[in-house]
């Protein structure tokens, strides 16, 4: 399998060159504001950011030519459509309008517009309160988050001389996911289990909301802003991924790849931090395009409600759940767990 990988990836180096270019005005502005602004002690909020209403129109056209400025690459027939319902926010994936073999290289986007919760942490600088924070709390695994999470604050901070403006203005701002479901809905809306599991987002969200008061190069105002807050973690934990070397990234245009137990994508890094993805399978024209967001494991669908907010129609493991009353001893004995259901 190994050896297949390494094929798999060569061929897509070959497919998609990477080629120096120059770095784009939006880079340019970025870089040169956070240089000139962390020696100070707080961070002033442009007068241009994101607008955050949940009505606001996503950016799509203007994020795909972004893309393609700062060095995306994606094979011929990718599009990214609308893939929502009628009378749904707007949800986007990816599909294809030619046939794609197996092992066919279908994006490449150049490392230095994917987000890394490692490099975010070296910008950024150690905070040692949230991290003993988080150590108290046993929720040490979830720092690399924290720090995306900081840095997608910071960015926002910067409005239009971001490098990142045109893909955050792109982003969907309605959410179901756990952090944004009431108390109540955790406890009396849902079945135990994912009802516990979206409680779980809530708590570690003001978790989050708390720790940003550690972070010095972030202005009062957006520490006070839990909106705000609340649709930077969204973004964090919905479009951030592992990427099997301890770091976690968010992959701009990459991240428009949709979820599905047979998934279509396989994403991969090279040895200089770009993100390819090819195809597993053959892939007929006029086919979405999904990547897993579970690492292939399809047997809990509770866990992709209560952190991506959807239901996955697509897991064998779904529609499987009963919930009986009363709970005799005889159920407990055979292996019924209402908890767990």
């Amino acid at each position: 399998m190994k050896n297949i990988l390494i094929l798999t990836i060569s061929w897509a180096v070959s497919s998609f060159r990477p080629t120096i270019i120059p770095r784009s005005p939006f880079y340019v502005k970025a870089t040169n504001k956070i240089l000139n602004k962390w020696g100070n002690e707080l961070f002033s909020v442009s007068s241009t950011t994101t607008d955050l209403e949940e009505t606001a129109q996503r950016d799509i056209a203007s994020m795909d030519e972004w893309a393609s400025a700062c060095g995306v690459e994606r094979c011929q027939g990718f599009q990214l459509v609308a893939t929502n319902k009628e009378n749904e926010p707007l949800d986007v994936g990816a599909m294809t309008t030619v046939d794609l073999p197996a092992e066919s290289p279908v994006l490449f986007v150049p490392s230095h517009i994917i987000i890394s919760a490692d490099q975010s942490k070296n910008e950024i600088g150690y905070i040692e309160a949230a991290e003993n924070l988080f150590y108290k709390l046993g929720t040490i695994d979830h720092t690399p988050y924290f720090y995306l999470f900081l840095k997608l604050l910071i960015e926002y901070e910067l409005g239009e001389e971001s490098l990142w403006y045109p893909w955050l203005n792109s982003l969907p701002r309605y959410f179901s996911t756990g952090a944004s479901m009431t108390h109540f809905c955790c406890q009396d809306c849902l079945p135990p289990l994912v009802g516990n599991l979206a409680l779980s987002e809530r708590t570690r969200f003001r978790q989050f909301f708390k720790s940003i008061s550690y972070c010095d190069l972030i202005s009062q105002y957006t520490k006070a802003d839990k909106k705000l807050a609340k649709w930077a973690f969204n973004i964090v934990y919905t479009r951030g991924f592992e990427d099997g070397y301890g770091d976690v990234k968010i992959v701009p245009f990459g991240d428009y790849f949709n979820h599905d137990t047979n998934w279509e994508i396989q994403g991969q890094y090279d040895d200089q931090g770009n993100y390819y993805a090819y195809t597993t399978y053959d892939v007929p024209a006029g086919s979405p395009l999904r990547m897993t967001y579970t690492a292939g494991d399809s047997s809990n669908p509770s866990f992709l409600f209560a952190r991506y907010g959807f239901l996955d129609e697509s897991s064998p493991a779904t529609f499987c759940k009963i919930l009986i009353e009363p709970v005799t001893q005889e159920l407990v004995d055979t292996g019924y767990s209402h908890e767990r259901m």
